[in-house]
């Protein structure tokens, strides 16, 4: 039998945003504009959602959908050349080799609705109601696609006519185009999720900044980008009441303001609400990676055991965190769960991926593009055997490109070959050696090499350049502690703050040098302030449980050592401080901790 308590049948409401961040939608929150998603925080669970790289959105959002990175799941670029080699088309469901989330949901039979969501057109299954991103965009680029007005009701008309007063005459042709293409997804979301029986239901809505990108004026471009995220939380109050009671929803954005200098700005945003979901939590440490095993989770669906990322389990329930089994579904429920009449509905959605005529020139453009992306995705995930292979081939084809040669470099010297690190950077032009990105390199080199001599004098040098930003020096500061120069080290890390006041890994070298000097108090302040300004800074988080245990704190140790633990970081060194804070308090404990820490 099937199970048949309430628990067992959630479903959960995936909404995609691109381009949100908590930075750029405070105000907005705060001035009351975007009650939904203010709701949504406030009683749910909420945090910072980090981007991996490259910011290439088809790459980012079928990341999201299948956890895992972008060697694995294989989309690369937004193009994909033709079998023939005559033409392009969009990425699309067959260049996508890991399971989606739906691709889960409908080998266990049971239903979704996907709705534009990016590499999903001809990727059409039994159990899955597709309506892709490739159908929207074919409709709304043809000359006679409908007025937004055909796909609005009385609640967000006036948020619609808030945007186009916004825009007003200085929007170009494409403004409207954009528009109705946003109202068009929201109006199928809606359709589908209260019409078709779903487990799961996922919605990709356009970018607001496709919206804003209409408008060349600044001041209008300013309220034009109000507008539209009042309009975006207006669709999402609507969806939320099409998919009715019962259902997790999940908001994410997988990356936020990609060209911004500050790291907080480009990070996404994730929040979530539902019987599954625990409230009023903060989530910290999440990444795009781990969406998809955490929807997973809560549809009780097999683990994908090639899946990058993990579970989000701080911000689940207890009964959903501990699920495990896949979900039970007899034969005669997964007819029922069919979609009704799903053959005659899904037929007017199903599109081909458009393909448009290409010469080689630009053909090799897109294959170029994929190699380089797939290069930087190896980087980003620390398989530096195979970076160096793709960094090394594409140097290589074009050595007049020294950021090819500098990223084969940086990649060598993670791999601990020294010498043909070395190798490579002789290679580079000279007025690229001296810049700072390589001198760093340099630094490290030297470091790596046991010459402290020289990488306390190139660390020196490079912490004293006018030009240094504060992750310059940072990394000097590092060298500078490595090669036994706290005082040094504290004057770059204190120019760095001076720079830009929040910034965490300033206060953590800071915690490094006072650890140095053997003074726990300074090291456990200036830990403090390193997890004030990003709390999921897990190597903050040990520096501060370290200094407490130095300085006799232990009541205060043990949570701190703890939630390393649940942050997976240093946990064998975790295990052994724990093991040593619990000896006179719980024998029991103790010996488990030394159990764990391998002693």
């Amino acid at each position: 039998m099937a199970p048949t308590s309430s628990s067992t049948q959630r479903k959960v409401l995936l909404v995609g945003w691109a381009g949100a961040n908590w930075q750029a939608l405070q105000p907005l929150l705060d001035a009351g504009a975007m009650p939904a998603l203010n709701a949504l925080r406030t009683a749910g669970a909420w945090g910072n959602l980090a981007p991996i790289k490259p910011c290439v959105p088809p790459m980012l959002w079928t990341s999201l959908s299948t956890g895992t990175r972008a060697d694995k799941h294989g989309v690369c670029s937004f193009f994909e050349p033709t079998d023939e080699g005559t033409g392009l088309s969009r990425v699309a469901a067959a260049q996508v080799r890991r399971p989606t989330v739906w691709n889960a949901l409908s080998t266990d039979k049971q239903s979704s609705v996907v709705v534009n969501w990016p590499a999903t057109a001809g990727g059409e299954q039994p159990h899955a109601f597709v309506a892709s991103d490739e159908y929207f965009r074919q409709i709304h680029s043809a000359t006679q696609a409908r007025r937004d007005s055909q796909y609005t009701n009385g609640r967000l008309a006036k948020h619609v006519i808030e945007c186009r007063c916004a825009a007003g005459d200085s929007a170009d042709e494409r403004f409207g185009r954009v528009l109705d293409a946003l109202c068009h997804v929201h109006s199928v979301a809606c359709g589908l999720v209260e019409e078709q029986p779903w487990r799961l239901a996922a919605v990709c809505y356009p970018a607001v900044q496709e919206l804003v990108d209409c408008s060349p004026n600044p001041l209008t471009r300013a309220e034009l980008t109000r507008s539209a995220w009042r309009l975006l939380d207006a669709m999402l109050a609507e969806l939320m009441s099409a998919a009715g009671e019962a259902v997790n929803l999940i908001v994410a954005s997988p990356c936020g303001d990609a060209g911004a200098s500050t790291p907080l700005a480009q990070m996404g945003i994730l929040a979530a609400v539902g019987p599954s979901i625990e409230p009023e939590r903060q989530v910290y440490g999440a990444t795009i990676l781990d969406i998809a095993p955490t929807v997973r989770r809560l549809l009780r669906l097999k683990p994908d055991s090639a899946a990058d990322g993990r579970v989000l389990s701080d911000m689940l329930c207890q009964e959903a965190a501990d699920r495990r089994s896949p979900y039970d579904l007899t034969p005669r429920d997964a007819a029922a769960d069919a979609p009704r009449g799903a053959e005659c509905r899904r037929s007017s959605f199903e599109v081909a991926p458009e393909v448009v005529s290409a010469d080689e020139s630009q053909l090799e453009l897109v294959r170029w593009n994929q190699r380089l992306n797939l290069a930087h995705a190896l980087h980003d995930s620390n398989r530096v055997t195979d970076a160096i292979a793709c960094w090394r081939t594409l140097w290589e084809e074009r050595p007049a490109e020294p950021a090819y040669g500098v990223n084969l470099a940086s990649c060598l010297l993670r791999d601990r070959r020294l010498d043909e690190c070395r190798g490579v950077i002789e290679r580079l032009p000279k007025s690229e050696r001296e810049g700072v990105e390589v001198q760093l390199l340099l630094t490290r080199l030297a470091l790596a090499s046991k010459d402290i001599a020289e990488a306390s004098a190139l660390a020196m040098e490079l912490s004293a350049r006018r030009e240094a930003d504060p992750h310059t020096l940072g990394e000097a500061a590092s060298v500078l502690l490595e090669c036994g120069h706290p005082d040094a080290a504290e004057a770059a890390l204190r120019r760095a703050i001076e720079i830009a006041s929040g910034n965490a890994a300033a206060h953590v070298g800071l915690a490094r040098v006072w650890w140095q000097r053997d003074d726990a108090e300074q090291t456990a302040a200036e830990a403090r302030k390193a997890l004030a300004i990003a709390p999921a800074y897990a190597e903050a988080r040990f520096l501060l449980a370290e200094a407490l245990h130095r300085a006799g704190r232990e009541r205060e140790a043990i949570p701190e050592f703890e939630r390393c633990l649940r942050d997976q970081w240093r946990t064998s060194d975790a295990h052994s401080h724990l093991a040593g804070l619990y000896a006179k308090r719980d024998a029991a404990m103790a010996v488990r901790h030394r159990e764990l820490a391998g002693v």
